[in-house]
């Protein structure tokens, strides 16, 4: 951007789904007068406070004295302030099946071996790891996360060869964390259980972490892990259940979302309407904690008043909720009316491409084969335009 070679610092909002006000703070180093060199650092989501704090700690950032010393500094804040933050977020363990999981998450802050957390997307996988790395010794040194899709053999040995070295006595990793290792080619799964019988585990200068969307009867049946490999990084091993299984944490959960959005913005919200609690808890959310999370963001965003009302909830949230409202669909016996039953089925279709676009009408339409304005228009005949929607279109 223009900005970015007009002055030294550009904190850049960018939203997109599931990821409301993330900011991405660029700075123009100025190194060379013929090469532009752009360091950028993502600060954590939706956390206005601290991305303020660093743009002011970086505002007089001098770029020609001492400028590795420096931003070495800036950078230890940002990883000294996340690890703040993530110890202090609570896991909220009401129901039996997270009571389960909190007590031997407890146990596993007592032992070294490694961890291995199963459940669906969006569950909170990563972040109960991460909140579990730093309540430990090693959670003063960093927890790297290698994103196994991403982990061909290659890059694998390469990132393992860097993080098993110990620097001036210090190690470089305090943890890694497999994120969803049923992604992990199963060559670089073959090369990691090598390395591992070579070399005693209590020899590691870090601690193991992985996780998995499946069970561990699902990757072994579909060969998507090496079930030897799986043994050796799940000695401890943590259940964590869908949303919908959590009813009695449903409600603090909520609360939990707001209150931190009122952490973070200007706007202060007490909660949500009772209306709007039953309608969020009628909902199957299919993404999880990941879903409510963002749904509520969104929410308390678009909030005026001193409680979150059903007007507020996002558009994606209540496409999804009228898609599932739907419910299967029925097999139509005649006799019938052919128009009516069009019209159904043309709403149904509708809803769910909006339901997969996360309430996206160019997209949308795009994926039903049609033009923007055809959808616009069909949405306003059905009837599925809220008042605030009616009379305009998408930009």
């Amino acid at each position: 951007a223009p900005q970015i070679f007009q002055q030294k610092l550009l904190l850049n909002p960018l939203s997109f789904a599931g990821h409301a006000n993330t900011h991405i703070l660029f700075l123009n180093l100025e190194l060379q007068e013929t090469q532009t060199t752009i360091l950028g650092i993502i600060l954590p989501e939706n956390d206005a406070q601290l991305s303020q704090h660093f743009v002011s700690s970086i505002a007089n950032l001098s770029v020609h004295d001492q400028l590795d010393e420096q931003l070495e500094i800036i950078l230890s804040k940002i990883q000294t302030t996340q690890r703040e933050r993530i110890k202090r977020t609570p896991l909220i363990a009401i129901s039996p099946l997270m009571q389960l999981a909190l007590r031997q998450w407890e146990l596993s802050l007592h032992a070294t071996n490694p961890v291995h957390i199963q459940g669906p997307a969006g569950v909170g996988k990563s972040t109960w790891i991460q909140a579990l790395h730093y309540q430990t010794e090693l959670g003063k040194h960093p927890l790297i996360t290698l994103e196994s899709q991403q982990m061909d053999y290659e890059r694998l040995r390469q990132e393992l060869k860097l993080f098993t070295k110990v620097q001036d006595g210090v190690p470089v990793a305090g943890g890694v964390y497999l994120k969803l290792i049923e992604e992990l080619p199963l060559d670089s799964q073959r090369y990691l259980l090598e390395l591992i019988k070579e070399k005693d585990k209590k020899s590691f200068p870090f601690r193991w972490f992985s996780s998995a969307c499946l069970t561990s009867h699902q990757m072994i049946e579909q060969e998507r892990v090496v079930p030897e490999l799986y043994y050796e990084l799940a000695p401890i091993n943590i259940q964590l259940p869908s949303l919908k299984q959590r009813t009695e944490d449903f409600e603090l959960l909520v609360q939990y979302f707001v209150e931190d959005c009122n952490s973070q913005k200007e706007h202060q919200s007490g909660g949500v309407s009772p209306e709007t609690l039953a309608e969020l808890k009628k909902y199957h959310w299919p993404g999880n904690l990941e879903e409510l999370k963002g749904v509520i963001i969104e929410a308390h965003a678009a909030s005026t008043s001193a409680l979150i009302n059903i007007k507020d909830l996002p558009m994606r949230f209540r496409m999804g909720w009228k898609t599932q409202a739907l419910g299967p669909r029925k097999t139509i016996q005649p006799p019938f009316n052919l128009e009516q039953t069009l019209m159904e089925q043309e709403k149904e279709w509708i809803l769910w491409a909006l339901s997969n676009t996360s309430g996206n009408r160019a997209a949308a339409a795009q994926l039903l084969g049609m033009t923007r304005p055809r959808l616009y228009r069909r949405l306003e005949a059905l009837g599925l335009l809220d008042e605030k929607d009616s009379g305009k279109d998408e930009q």
